[in-house]
C-alpha cells in the first residue's frame, strides 16, 4: 500500500490523504510434460479384445519458490467404434491428492473432452518442491466390436493451474497444458479368394502375351521343322525301297 498525506490546508480536507494497493505477486516457474506414453496398439488376431495403455505427466517446479499446484487430467473413457479404456484414479506420493470430480461427462468448454464420454481427475500438489511429480493413467483399452478396418485415437489432457492471485509464471510460456494419444487401430483382414483368383488370371493374361510374342518371332515354325524333315527322309527310304531289284535284299543278308 502506498499512502500520501499533504499538510496544505484548504476549505476541504477530505481529499488532503490518498492511498493505492498495488498487488505483488510471486514469480514461479512450474511446467507440467509429457513423461513416458503407449504410442500405438494394433488388434491384430480377431481373438484379442483388450490391450493395456498408458499415459505418464510430469509436473516440474524449475524455480527456488516452494509453490501449491493443482493438476487437471481429462481421461477418455468411451471412445469412438466400441473402444472403452478402463482407467483408475492415479497413484500418488505423500502430499499429493487425486479424486474423480463426478461422474463421465461430454465435451464442455471448461474441460475439453475428445471422445464420446471422458473423466475429470483432479489432483491437488500442496507444496511442489524441485522434485517432480509424477501422475500416470494405466488401464485396459476394451475393444466392444467386430469391425475391422478401424483407427481410433485416444487422447488424455493434462492442465497444471495456481492461484494467479498470490503467483505468476516467470518467464511465461506455454507449458501448462498438453495432450498425450494413443492410436488404436484394428486392420482389415485381406480376401484371400480375390488375391488368388485374381493372381491366376493375371498370370493366364501374361502366359498368352508372351506366346503371342514368341509366335510372332517365329519360335514355333522352328519347332515344326525337324518334324517336316523326318517325314521327307522317312519318304524317300520307302521310295528307294520300291525301285530296288528283287535279289538286293538277299545280297545284303548273305
Amino acid at each position: 500500500n502506498a499512502s500520501v498525506t499533504s499538510k496544505n490546508e484548504n476549505a476541504t480536507l477530505e481529499d488532503n490523504i490518498a492511498s493505492h494497493s498495488v498487488p505483488v505477486l510471486l514469480p514461479i516457474n512450474v511446467i507440467l510434460r509429457e513423461l513416458d506414453a503407449t504410442r500405438h496398439v494394433t488388434f491384430k488376431e480377431k481373438s484379442q479384445h483388450s490391450a493395456s495403455i498408458q499415459h505418464t505427466y510430469q509436473v516440474e517446479n524449475l524455480g527456488s519458490q516452494v509453490v501449491p499446484v493443482n493438476v487437471s487430467l481429462v481421461v477418455p473413457v468411451e471412445l469412438e467404434s466400441g473402444f472403452v479404456w478402463d482407467v483408475s484414479v492415479p497413484p500418488v506420493t505423500k502430499g499429493t491428492v487425486c479424486v474423480k470430480a463426478g461422474p463421465p461427462y461430454v465435451n464442455s468448454s471448461l474441460t475439453p473432452c475428445e471422445a464420446r464420454l471422458c473423466v475429470l481427475i483432479r489432483c491437488t500438489i500442496r507444496q511442489l518442491t524441485s522434485e517432480p511429480i509424477r501422475f500416470t493413467l494405466v488401464g485396459n483399452v476394451i475393444r466392444n466390436t467386430e469391425e475391422v478396418g478401424v483407427q481410433v485415437a485416444a487422447v488424455s489432457q493434462g492442465l497444471l493451474s495456481f492461484d494467479q492471485r498470490q503467483y505468476i509464471q516467470y518467464p511465461a510460456g506455454s507449458f501448462h497444458q498438453l495432450s498425450v494419444s494413443t492410436a488404436l487401430e484394428v486392420p482389415a483382414v485381406p480376401n484371400l479368394v480375390g488375391l488368388i483368383v485374381g493372381s491366376c488370371i493375371g498370370g493366364l493374361v501374361i502366359l498368352g502375351v508372351i506366346c503371342l510374342g514368341l509366335a510372332k518371332m517365329g519360335f514355333f515354325q522352328g519347332l515344326k521343322a525337324p518334324c517336316e524333315d523326318t517325314a521327307d527322309l522317312n519318304k524317300n527310304e520307302e521310295q528307294k525301297e520300291a525301285t530296288a531289284p528283287p535279289g538286293a535284299d538277299a545280297e545284303t543278308s548273305l
